[in-house]
């Protein structure tokens, strides 16, 4: 059953999405968690106290202050599935360099107001949010409904955190899926400010409401819960169930990795000498998925002057390599926490195939600097296909997870805005001198997570016997083979 949790605007209950509820499937199960700001806390520490409350696997849907601290939440990589931010803002007070927000001035009025005439300060702030509206006065009407009350506790401390919040340098941190909707004449929440955050977090979706102002979900329920269900049905269901796989399988698999990884230094040496490197480059260079840190190794020699840092998804690779002397993250390729424009050098071998190749490239896009370089090897779709065609004989189950092609990486590369883009191919083997040998070893690193279903129950006699006689047919001199068809990726951002 879907769940849905909810996050209203400041000063507002939840009963101000009862329109949009009403037109959600009634089978949904409906959470809203008290949002009762404290003194002296932030939003980010705001969101901190309401993640336990989040449900696991929900979609999360919040609508102005209430998107912003769903938005903190999914920076801090909430249990949420999905995140639907209606008329949403990374920051609400105008500054510098951020036009898309409220003068300061007129922020400075509604928060003095709300101390000494609150009534007259929420009519204000009403008027606005219906400003463009060509039915403001029902508009107003449902808005009044489902409005506070003045002396409801932790408003005045919300609004504090409302004027005095940034989120921008945490949003690029975010990696659940999002779906941002906002009315096209909002004069609280410009549409500048959706536009600036569906171009930072990756793969969000956006959809501008016309004649519509700041509450969309009550002006046109119709239309947003329109968009959510369609949105929601593009999700795929176990996508986030799936980066958790990943991470745990290699999370497992860190104590061994060294001892079992032959061929991934293999991999990593071959891209190390495939890559250009300036004599006396310097500059920060990251590796995307380092597991233990071999990787990071060979750029400290290819680049002895580079500054160097590691990343990995499972923080006992994070842990391993850490130990190895270079600083390294725990963090996911597919939402860096890094600052745009950071890196110098993109590097990464073996960690693509398990990421959505538009999402990594368009994050290793955003976080290079002009004329940073990418150096990449992923997996190709003939990786392991002697395994596939020999389970294929026993039964009709997906055993080996299906890599993006030659052409769909040049695409995604390409959409990301890199240019000078150079594929080669090449396989790799792996050897052993029996069936069980080869898939234990396959398994000892981590490689068997598969992003699609797997043979349930033990394998009968028969089975593991037709098995192993399909498989016989491979065999060379050096034994049985486990082919890894590596493409080796090498581009340039020059803007």
């Amino acid at each position: 059953m879907t769940q849905v949790c909810l996050l209203p605007g400041w000063g507002f209950s939840p009963a101000v999405f009862s329109a949009l509820l009403s037109r959600l499937p009634r089978q949904w199960r409906v959470t809203a968690p008290a949002l009762e700001a404290t003194a002296g806390e932030s939003l980010e520490s705001w969101a901190h106290r309401l993640a336990p409350l989040i449900p696991e696997g929900a979609v999360l849907i919040g609508w102005s202050l209430g998107a912003q601290l769903a938005l903190a939440l999914a920076a801090q990589g909430t249990k949420a599935s999905a995140l639907v931010a209606i008329a949403a803002s990374p920051r609400f007070t105008a500054s510098d360099d951020w036009p898309a927000g409220l003068a300061p001035a007129t922020v400075e009025q509604f928060r003095s107001g709300w101390e000494h005439q609150r009534q007259k300060t929420r009519k204000r702030f009403l008027a606005l949010q219906v400003l463009g509206e060509a039915q403001r006065s029902e508009l107003l009407a449902e808005l009044e409904q489902a409005r506070l009350p003045e002396d409801a506790p932790g408003q005045t401390d919300a609004l504090r955190i409302l004027a005095e919040s940034d989120l921008r340098p945490q949003v690029g941190q975010i990696s659940t899926p999002t779906l941002l909707i906002h009315g096209e004449a909002d004069a609280l929440m410009p549409p500048a400010a959706s536009a600036w955050l569906a171009g930072r977090i990756p793969g969000a979706r956006r959809l501008v409401l016309p004649a519509c102002a700041h509450a969309p979900h009550v002006a046109q329920p119709e239309a947003v819960a329109d968009a959510i269900l369609a949105w929601l049905a593009t999700l795929p269901t176990d996508a986030r169930a799936e980066r958790r796989s990943i991470r745990a399988a290699f999370d497992a698999a860190a104590d061994h990795y060294d001892a079992a990884a032959g061929l991934q230094r293999e991999v990593a040496s071959a891209l190390a000498e495939s890559a250009s490197f300036e004599a006396g480059a310097q500059g920060i260079a990251l590796d995307a998925g380092c597991g233990t840190g071999f990787g990071l190794d060979l750029l400290a020699r290819r680049a002895p002057r580079m500054t160097r840092l590691g990343l990995d998804l499972a923080p006992a690779m994070a842990r391993a390599s850490q130990d190895r002397g270079t600083d390294t993250l725990a963090a996911d390729i597919e939402a860096l926490p890094l600052a745009d424009g950071s890196i110098d050098r993109y590097w990464s071998s073996l960690a693509w195939q398990w990421c959505d190749a538009a999402l990594a490239a368009r994050e290793a896009f955003r976080v290079l600097a002009p004329g940073g370089i990418l150096s990449v090897a992923t997996l190709g779709p003939e990786t392991l296909a002697e395994v596939r065609a020999a389970f294929a004989t026993i039964d009709t189950k997906p055993h080996v997870r299906r890599f993006a092609s030659e052409e769909a990486l040049r695409a995604a590369l390409t959409q990301a805005g890199f240019t000078d883009i150079e594929i080669a191919r090449r396989a790799h083997f792996a050897w052993a001198p029996d069936l069980r040998t080869l898939l234990h070893a396959i398994r000892a690193i981590g490689a068997h997570t598969l992003g699609e279903a797997r043979r349930r129950g033990l394998m009968g006699r028969s089975a593991w016997k037709q098995l192993n006689t399909h498989y016989e047919r491979y065999r060379r001199a050096e034994g049985l083979p486990a082919r890894y068809d590596v493409l080796q990726i090498h581009a340039r951002k020059t803007r």
